[in-house]
């Protein structure tokens, strides 16, 4: 069983580093868990269940973000997950759709508009 606690910035800045991850989970949100790992690095994870399924998304490394924009991030996510929306995905097809227009742009910038000129 993974230890749930009331997770304010006190108290995740005296966690000790682990023998293995550990993950702990925050008593307001529920899924959301901050998880340590051997070497020390802290991060935001949510946990959460779409059509049937457990998901992890990660909401960023413990310096970037803070635990109020954690919560705020994990409330986002699971508003979209009452209403049908697989935060998850969402952000695998954004990072994809950049992905995809940086490509493109490169390729009319650097062979397109070459060839036509």
């Amino acid at each position: 069983m993974m230890p749930t606690a009331n997770l304010t910035a006190k108290l995740i800045d005296s966690l000790k580093t682990p023998n293995k991850r550990t993950e702990y989970f925050d008593g307001d949100i529920p899924g959301l868990c901050l998880s340590i790992t051997e070497t020390g690095n802290k991060s935001w994870g949510l946990y959460y269940r779409f059509a049937g399924r457990q998901q992890r998304l990660r909401l960023g490394n413990y310096v970037a973000v803070s635990l109020k924009d954690a919560r705020k991030k994990a409330k986002e996510a699971l508003h979209d997950v009452e209403h049908g929306i697989n935060p998850l995905k969402a952000k695998i097809e954004d990072r994809s759709a950049e992905t995809f227009k940086a490509l493109a742009g490169r390729y009319r910038d650097e062979y397109a508009e070459k060839k036509v000129a």
